[in-house]
């Protein structure tokens, strides 16, 4: 969605956004201890966050998240590990 929509300026389809909603309300699911699969930081962590600090870079992926508070905390904390913080992606030191 980030490339699409802010490289590309490319209008995202609704059934573009109905995929992602789908992707969020599994990761959603998740969300009922600190990390995806656990209390630990595990891959599944690892891998999702820096796809969705890009995803909530996006307009449509702003709106899709703004609606999963508990998504946002989780990829607040995963922002703030030090490895994430020291690989962030130019947009995002912009976004904050």
């Amino acid at each position: 969605m980030f490339v699409e929509e802010v490289e590309r300026g490319r209008a995202i389809e609704p059934d573009e956004i109905e995929r992602a909603r789908n992707v969020l309300a599994v990761l959603d699911g998740l969300q009922d201890r600190p990390f995806l699969t656990g209390d630990c930081v595990t891959l599944a962590d690892l891998w999702a966050a820096p796809m969705l600090a890009c995803f909530r870079l996006a307009p449509t992926g702003q709106k899709l998240l703004a609606g999963l508070p508990e998504m946002q905390e989780w990829l607040k904390l995963m922002l703030a590990r030090p490895s994430l913080m020291a690989t962030r992606y130019p947009l995002e030191r912009e976004a904050g």
